[in-house]
């Protein structure tokens, strides 16, 4: 008897040793990204967990996370390079696999590879990681000058314009504070929003530049503040005589009013990406977190330059126009834009949660307004009426807050469902483009997001336009889509691979070549010009 639970036990030891998998293990590089694939088939189901543990060290970064993906029989360990890594042709070590079995047990099983290591982007760690420091700098400066161009900064430019005819007479020494509170308001936001980043970004989070407008509970926000802000304009309300909330401190007199429009201008600006932002973006967070601050601080600056120099111009104030009764109808008018960036937000939003977060979102809009107007009811009331009034709007604000709680709680869309319904592209996955890869086949990937105004318009500019269509087809050009609306950990590793953290970002693999990265700024002649030197 003793001997027979003795060759149990030796049994059970002999099955618990790992074995050399059986099935093909496929391992991949992408800049300073390893994927390792295990082909295990439908054999093994119901995964849980899998973590790979090489054999030698320096070829993976140990502490830092592993993330993967199990579906349709192939499971998927997405992990950072080590700082060894360009010494490793191939990779070997343990796969282990956890699953439930079909009794509930949990089983962890071991597998022994040994694979060569296929690049699948380009062969470097990126142009951006050796660009040098002060090309990186430069080029963050002109892409935060350039930024100012963009569609998503059009609120901004919009307060800034009407502080303007609303001050004609300012002397030159408070113009000058003036641009110096509206910089230090940019540079001091750049500052918090970069030091997040990289708080999250040292936590295993793959997050980019406008990671904040992945978050529903953000965009909805913003589209508080954002309808607020046109319902002011529009002469809804407005506080104590003055111009109104949003309004009354981005125009109002004094260093506050210019300070809040610096930090509203970050805000907007995060949809957008300007050319020369990307790789410089890219190089930042590849670099230390000192180096990371100056480059952000070098576009935040070339954000607030054009108002700075402005208010630094000599005779700047002769150049305004002289205050008078079209101001109203003026402002009245730039409401407008205010409620199409609101509305587009809500579309956004649309992309990020189910319809019970859109109805929420949607009511809370409603009791925005309804808290605009009983703040008006109560201004040159009677003292009942305005205590009753502004009771009544602070209820309406509350449950407007309220419905912010309850979209944080929704379930978010599944990311992808939006990006392959046009018939031309395919959704994105690591797998899908190395399996196209492997067919020596030509692949485009477009890195875009619902809050990507750029992307948006690039999309409807070059890559719907009929020309670009025919020559996809032509080359016979594999269209994959990476729609980073959502949080995506795969999406976000394949950018930092690529030396991007942000969108747009557009890639051209070629058979037999490094990628290509094409511009941020997309024409059909662009796209056509890259497919004819295939």
């Amino acid at each position: 008897k003793q001997n027979s639970i003795a060759g149990a036990a030796i049994s059970a030891a002999r099955n618990a040793l790992p074995e050399i998998a059986p099935w093909p293990v496929k391992v991949s590089r992408a800049g300073n990204f390893l994927t390792i694939s295990a082909g295990h088939g439908t054999g093994y189901t119901n995964i849980t967990n899998a973590e790979f543990f090489p054999y030698s060290d320096g070829l993976i970064e140990n502490a830092a996370p592993q993330k993967i993906k199990s579906l349709n029989g192939v499971t998927e360990i997405l992990m950072r390079t080590g700082v060894d890594a360009d010494e490793f042709a191939e990779a070997s070590g343990l796969i282990v696999l956890n699953r439930i079995a079909g009794d509930g047990e949990q089983i962890s099983t071991g597998f022994i590879f040994d694979s060569p290591i296929v690049w699948t982007g380009p062969n470097t760690n990126s142009i951006s990681n050796t660009l040098p420091i002060a090309l990186a700098i430069l080029f963050a400066f002109i892409g935060g000058i350039i930024l100012n161009a963009m569609p998503c900064v059009l609120p901004v430019l919009v307060m800034k314009a009407l502080s303007f005819i609303n001050r004609p007479n300012t002397d030159a020494s408070a113009l000058r504070k003036d641009g110096i509170a509206y910089t230090a308001g940019v540079m001091t936001t750049f500052g918090a929003l970069v030091g997040l980043l990289l708080l999250l970004r040292a936590s295993g989070n793959a997050v980019g530049w406008g990671f904040q407008l992945q978050a529903p509970t953000f965009v909805v926000t913003l589209a508080y503040v954002i309808l607020a802000i046109g319902l002011n304009l529009s002469g809804v309300f407005s506080i104590s005589g003055s111009l109104g909330v949003g309004q009354h401190l981005t125009m109002r007199k004094g260093t506050s009013g210019a300070f809040f429009t610096g930090l509203l201008a970050v805000v907007v600006a995060t949809p957008c990406t300007a050319p020369f932002m990307g790789v410089a973006i890219g190089f930042a967070l590849t670099q230390s977190p000192a180096m990371a601050i100056i480059v952000f601080e070098a576009l935040a600056l070339g954000l607030a330059f054009p108002y700075l120099i402005l208010a630094f111009a000599p005779g700047a104030t002769k150049a305004l126009p002289q205050p008078g009764p079209w101001m109203d109808r003026l402002k009245q008018f730039l409401a407008f834009p205010m409620y199409g960036v609101a509305a587009w937000l809500i579309w956004v939003l649309a992309q990020q949660v189910d319809s019970m977060g859109l109805a929420a979102a949607l009511s809370g809009l409603v009791l925005i307004a309804l808290t605009a107007w009983l703040w008006s009811a109560a201004d040159k009331s009677s003292k009942t009426v305005r205590r009753v009034s502004t009771i009544a709007a602070a209820v309406s604000m509350t449950a407007a807050i309220a419905f912010i709680i309850v979209i944080s709680g929704r379930p978010p869309v599944q990311a992808g469902l939006m990006t392959a319904d046009d018939g031309f592209s395919e959704t994105f996955s690591e797998a899908r483009l190395s399996m196209l890869r492997t067919t020596n086949r030509p692949v485009f990937v477009n890195f875009t997001a619902a809050w990507c105004i750029t992307c948006k318009v690039n999309e409807q500019v070059a890559l719907s336009t009929t020309e670009v269509k025919e020559a996809f087809l032509r080359h016979n050009v594999a269209y994959l889509k990476a729609d980073w609306t959502n949080q995506n950990a795969e999406i976000g590793a394949a950018l930092s691979a690529l030396g991007r953290d942000g969108v747009p970002l557009y890639v051209l693999y070629m058979p037999d070549r490094d990628a290509q990265i094409l511009p941020q700024i997309l024409t059909p002649g662009t796209l056509i010009d890259a497919l004819e030197n295939l």
